[in-house]
């Protein structure tokens, strides 16, 4: 009988062990159920917000390719190239273009046309400062330059 006790002890035992590690298991559970459900709603709201800055996009693009005469394309990976237009006043239509390379952390100008003075210092610049819009601006300033000089 005491083996038989002992064995029923022992069962005991394991059954509270076995009851314990489930109800650890079950909270572990709940808190990552928690979590993922916390993570999904971070991704939710930043899909929200990506939403609505994607309907914002079009006519801020339709803005700066009308009124500023600029239009931005990425037909290669990793390559934007800005195309320029109203530089020339005989031909608006004429494009000005630039292909940026970000495939790096510092920029780089694999394609000017035409090429405009001091382009390096433009892109040593862009690079020093990270002004995206600052540079684009000193860019079609250098393509009014080189028109104007090539006109005179």
């Amino acid at each position: 009988e005491t083996e038989l006790s002992n064995a029923v002890a022992s069962l005991q035992v394991k059954q509270r062990q076995c009851e314990s590690a489930t109800k650890q298991l079950t909270e572990k559970k709940r808190a990552l159920e928690k979590e993922l459900a916390r993570r999904h709603n971070v991704i939710a709201e930043k899909r929200q917000v990506l939403g609505v800055q994607a309907a914002k996009n079009p006519p801020e693009l339709a803005f700066f390719e009308n009124l500023m005469g600029i239009s931005i394309t990425g037909g290669q990976k990793d390559i934007l190239t800005f195309v320029f237009t109203y530089i020339s006043l005989p031909e608006p239509s004429r494009p000005f273009t630039i292909s940026i390379d970000l495939s790096q952390r510092e920029y780089s100008v694999p394609k000017c046309t035409p090429e405009i003075a001091d382009l390096q210092a433009h892109v040593d610049w862009l690079n020093a400062s990270r002004d995206f819009f600052g540079f684009l601006k000193r860019i079609r300033s250098g393509f009014v330059d080189h028109y104007l000089n090539s006109t005179i």
